[in-house]
């Protein structure tokens, strides 16, 4: 039976309008929605109030296509308020009655034509209501509508502003209009939005020579700055002339806006910035650019001209902490900028502290640079920590489908660590497991088989022995990689271990009720098992929380594990059974408590 057949099977069966509905609802959408102009119509005017929102879930242009009286339907939807059955039916219209290139046309014309002819500001907003379509509003069309109702008119541009992610139109007559109205916080919206990157350097710049109050010549170049969806519309070159007409004057409105441009092939016009800021004593300003606007090459610049130049050393440190964190991007799509291999190695050898501190976030470890002169030199020197931030970063990395490097370029890390003995690697490993993020997503598990540094820091918890003490740096690390090394510590431990998960109670019992993987949780509550036969404080608290366990519904949660440790914890702890826990033997006179 065709999908067709099926609903006039149904229709036939049903008498009752809402159970009909509901027997219509559980056939897929796409089946049912592919129909909706046969029996769209039908069951509207059966029930309106029953079918609508069925109708409404199944009725767009393409559906509605070759509806008989689809005139007729528009006029019943439009009389009894249904606005977004009306709006579909009328698309279709515009779709059947006219060509591509037509349509908008009659849109426009529909449009205005309701808006004019509208009441009051309340049906005018109603109008605005049917006729949103995603057609285009241009200039002089919304030039229009302003004339008519200033009001509703602007509320319907900010609307479609903030729901549209491209715009491309410009509406300097709709401006005009607003400005000449005393509107200048439309004004200045659709200044934003919508004006050209010419247009904005010519202001701006005649800004700069006519208002002499740096407040105000703040306000006003904020006022006009241009605000479309990738930030490409300013022009560094423009802002650059800004900062050496004005200087100091302008700072203010540079630091709070140059973060938000997005400028594709302009590093020549941000290095300039980045220079005349620094020479003039703008560093807040030089950082902000730096930080937001260097590629690996720019950012690698940077760093080497800092180390090269003749100011004092706590000025250059001051320098380099502040530019930390630099990032370089499309908006929120920034990452991280790498830092050269060899002016790492230039940079650790000047300042070793800050290599290590707040710019390690730019060692960004691969296997087709995995700084290997880098940490082979530290390790010469004896610093261990900056071997530890590198093997940190080393033990995450994976041979994806990226790079072209294979996976033994980090093998000197794996060897490194393994030739230690186990009082040595405990204490090291703990702090390299505190600084592991977690793999990507698509690579986790050729990280996991692959990478011979996540071997040596994950495979075997015997070696972490000596650090049992440690246990809850592991278990507060943010990789579940790291905290499951620490449950599984405490568990292969032996009594020493029971110890262990009795002092770090409170953090075992999170893993009951809150968010970790299968396995991560089942280590838990053996680490729990252990500490809950030591103490009775601590069996009655994971007693509590074991039953509340008992009530989620997680996919591939260990609910017999559960079961299981409230078992264990009650054959030790007899008195804490729950009466529905205590074991009865029958065939007695009466049932008697068991006495195991």
């Amino acid at each position: 039976m065709g999908p067709k057949n099926e609903i006039a099977a149904l229709i036939a069966e049903h008498d009752d309008d809402h159970e009909l509905a509901a027997a219509l609802s559980q056939i897929s959408r796409w089946e049912i929605a592919q129909h909706v102009s046969w029996w769209g119509p039908l069951l509207y005017a059966r029930n309106r109030r029953a079918f609508l929102p069925l109708i409404e879930r199944c009725a767009d242009p393409w559906t509605l296509r070759g509806t008989k009286d689809l005139d007729g339907w528009m006029t019943t939807a439009d009389a009894n308020g249904d606005t977004r059955l009306w709006r579909a039916l009328y698309q279709a219209s515009l779709q059947q009655g006219s060509s591509w290139s037509e349509a908008p046309k009659r849109w426009r014309a529909d449009f205005l034509g309701a808006f004019r002819d509208a009441a009051d500001r309340g049906s005018r907003r109603d109008v605005v209501e049917k006729y949103s379509l995603w057609y285009d509003v241009e200039d002089d069309f919304a030039a229009e509508l302003y004339r008519i109702d200033p009001v509703v008119t602007r509320d319907f541009i900010t609307w479609r502003f903030e729901r549209l992610q491209w715009f491309d139109l410009v509406y300097e007559q709709t401006a005009e209009l607003a400005r000449a109205n005393g509107d200048d916080e439309f004004y200045f919206e659709l200044y934003r939005r919508t004006f050209t990157q010419d247009h904005w350097t010519k202001d701006v710049l005649e800004l700069a020579e006519s208002i002499g109050d740096p407040q105000q010549l703040c306000r006003e170049l904020d006022r006009r700055h241009l605000r479309s969806v990738d930030g490409g519309d300013v022009a560094p070159e423009t802002l650059g002339k800004l900062l050496v007409r004005r200087g100091a004057d302008v700072v203010p409105y540079l630091e709070r806006r140059v973060s938000d441009v997005a400028s594709w092939g302009q590093e020549k016009a941000w290095r300039t910035i980045a220079r005349a800021a620094l020479e003039r004593g703008f560093d807040n300003l030089w950082s902000i650019v730096v930080k937001t606007h260097f590629n690996v090459e720019l950012f690698g610049e940077e760093v080497t001209r800092i180390l090269e130049s003749a100011e004092p050393q706590w000025r250059k440190m001051a320098w380099l902490s502040a530019i930390a964190g630099a990032k370089f991007g499309w908006a929120e799509w920034r990452n991280t900028v790498p830092l050269d291999a060899k002016v790492a190695l230039a940079l650790y050898d000047a300042f070793p502290e800050v290599c290590r501190g707040p710019i390690a976030v730019h060692l960004i470890l691969t296997t087709q640079e995995p700084y290997l002169a880098l940490a082979q030199h530290a390790a010469a020197a004896g610093d261990t920590v900056m071997v530890d931030v590198l093997a940190a970063k080393a033990a995450m990395v994976n041979a994806g489908w990226y790079s072209r490097a294979p996976i033994e370029n980090v093998q000197w890390y794996a060897s490194h660590y393994e030739a230690l003995d186990d009082v040595t690697f405990a204490a090291r490993a703990v702090h390299v497991l505190g600084m592991t993020k977690f793999p990507e997503h698509n690579g986790r598990k050729s990280t996991r088989r692959d990478n011979p540094v996540y071997r040596v820091f994950f495979r075997d918890v015997r070696r972490y022995r000596p650090a049992l003490g440690q246990v809850r740096d592991l278990l507060e690390a943010t990789n579940e990689d790291a905290r499951r090394v620490g449950l599984r510590l405490i568990v292969e431990a032996g009594p020493e271990g029971a110890d262990a998960a009795m002092r770090n109670s409170d953090h075992l019992l999170a893993y009951l009720l809150n968010e970790a993987s299968r396995g991560s949780r089942i280590d838990a509550l053996n680490a729990l098992a252990l500490a809950a036969e030591q103490s009775r404080v601590i069996a009655d608290q994971v007693l509590f929380r074991a039953r509340e366990a008992l009530d989620l519904r997680r996919k591939r949660y260990p609910r017999d594990r559960v079961i299981e440790l409230i078992g264990r914890i009650v054959h030790r702890w007899p008195d804490l059974r729950d009466p529905r826990e205590v074991p009865v033997v029958f065939g007695a006179a009466e049932p008697v408590e068991a006495a195991w």
